[in-house]
């Protein structure tokens, strides 16, 4: 089993996954939603949950349709938020289509 903490909506989990509080331990960070300002904040290491997953060496995974800003119209400011999601990426941070998808 699968302990998960995740950030947003819980019912994105798969059956071989436990629910688990970010506070706590936890062998995968998940989130579900991810909004404009999260992204930002995350991928300049503002993020206290974030830090405390890279400090661990713990996988994260955000689900690509719980992220805001793909709904963004405006294309400079879409480039922006870009950026932060290719920062997370190259810290590691998978960006997946369901919770299936993750495996340890």
């Amino acid at each position: 089993m699968i302990r998960v903490a995740v950030i947003g909506y819980t019912n994105c989990l798969d059956d071989n996954m436990s629910l688990v509080s970010k506070y706590n331990e936890f062998d995968v960070l998940l989130v579900s939603y991810m909004s404009c300002t999260m992204l930002a904040q995350c991928a300049l290491g503002l993020d206290e949950v974030f830090v405390k997953a890279f400090l661990k060496n713990k996988p994260i995974y955000v689900l690509k349709s719980g992220l805001e800003y793909k709904r963004i119209i405006d294309k400079t400011v879409f480039q922006m938020y870009s950026v932060y999601r290719r920062v997370l990426q190259s810290f590691g941070v998978k960006f997946i289509e369901s919770a299936k998808e993750i495996k340890l």
